[in-house]
């Protein structure tokens, strides 16, 4: 079991759901001088690996690097 957080930046002026880091960057409202008010929700729970975000990432990077090495051999074996 892995534990899933959800974190969700919610923008009240444009009601648009962005993250911490990009907020300033691309919300309207802000870069006109008008300030956002953030809420942030903390969802914390037991969940299956297939449906743990983290897993899912960690998967599909592996899935990458399994693939990139696949296509050096072939080109190594093409090569020779």
């Amino acid at each position: 079991m892995c534990v899933l957080t959800c974190t969700k930046y919610d923008c009240a002026q444009c009601q648009r759901a962005i993250s911490d880091t990009e907020q300033l960057k691309e919300c309207p409202e802000s870069s006109q001088g008008i300030k956002c008010e953030i809420t942030t929700e903390c969802i914390t729970e037991n969940v299956s690996a297939d449906q743990c975000e983290v897993c899912e990432m960690h998967r599909i990077e592996a899935e990458v690097a399994a693939a990139a090495e696949e296509e050096e051999e072939a080109k190594k074996a093409n090569a020779t």
